[in-house]
Parts: structure tokens; C-alpha cells; sequence
């Protein structure tokens, strides 16, 4: 399976209650930033065509995607910590295409040229948008329009 070679971890996490998400050790090492004025943060943009949602240090310049802004990492004082969570901002529930609710599962997904690149990206993806980028079972194929504008990420032509 050569067309899954470079991605670097699919971590699966639970929305709770307050809509929080837990934020792995490797996403924080990878997206997270002690901003000047609010602290540990996340900057959370959408992808436009197939709106998935990319984390990332800073804001992203590609015309196809709308940077959201700048949101809090909750439960640490500082991005070494360990721990922390977020908290999908409410300017994304009406445009996210997977709006996970409570108690439904989401990935943070990333390729080594993302998290490389001039600016570190982590994708955050529902149940099934990770579903629609796995091989068909009767064709062996992967399936989805997501697939294809997944490798188009921020850093993989190398100037984001």
C-alpha cells in the first residue's frame, strides 16, 4: 500500500460532553504555539472545496483555504505541558463537513511533508472522512474526492 508511505500518525480521539477534544503529545509538539496574547494556541483553518479542517502554527496563504483564527488550547499554561484540549470553534459547526457531536470519534491525520514544511499541519477529520480515504473493498481503489485534495496539503508542492 505505497500510497500510504510518509504519513506520519492517525490518532483517534472522543468529542466529550463539553465538545472538547483531547490534544495528543505529537499534534502539540507538531501545530501548537505559545501565542502572545492567549497562550497556548492552535490556528484552525478549512479546506474550501471538501471543508475538512487543518491545524496548524500559523495562518495558511493557499486561496483554498479560509483561516477560522486563532483558538486556545485549554488545560495547559504552556505548549511543553503535557496534556491539553481543544475545542472546535463555532464559527466552523455550519461549514465543517463533519461537525463531529458528542461522543463521536475524530483523527489527527498528518504527512511527514506537513509536519516538515515551512508550516507544521495536522488534518483533524471525522469517522468518515477517514473511512472515504481508505482503498475501496471491491476495487482495491481509494475512494473520494477528499483522497485526492488530501495531497494537495499545505507544504506538499513546497511552497504552501
Amino acid at each position: 500500500m505505497d500510497e500510504f508511505r510518509g504519513w506520519e500518525f492517525l490518532i483517534q480521539e472522543t468529542v466529550n460532553r463539553e465538545r472538547m477534544i483531547r490534544l495528543p503529545e505529537q499534534v502539540r509538539e507538531t501545530v501548537a504555539v505559545n501565542h502572545l496574547t492567549k497562550g497556548p494556541s492552535i490556528c484552525w483553518s478549512i479546506e474550501d472545496e471538501n471543508r475538512y479542517i487543518v491545524l496548524s502554527e500559523s495562518s495558511l496563504e493557499k486561496d483554498a483555504y479560509t483561516n477560522i483564527g486563532i483558538y486556545k488550547i485549554y488545560d495547559i499554561d504552556d505548549v511543553d505541558e503535557p496534556g491539553g484540549r481543544i475545542r472546535p470553534p463555532k464559527e466552523i459547526s455550519s461549514v465543517w463537513a463533519a461537525d463531529p457531536q458528542v461522543g463521536e470519534r475524530v483523527f489527527y491525520l498528518t504527512h511527514e511533508r506537513m509536519c516538515r514544511g515551512p508550516k507544521p499541519s495536522v488534518y483533524l477529520l471525522s469517522e468518515a472522512q477517514v473511512l472515504d480515504l481508505l482503498p475501496n473493498r471491491a476495487s482495491n481503489e481509494r475512494t473520494g474526492a477528499i483522497t485526492d485534495s488530501l495531497f494537495e496539503v499545505p507544504g506538499f508542492d513546497g511552497a504552501e
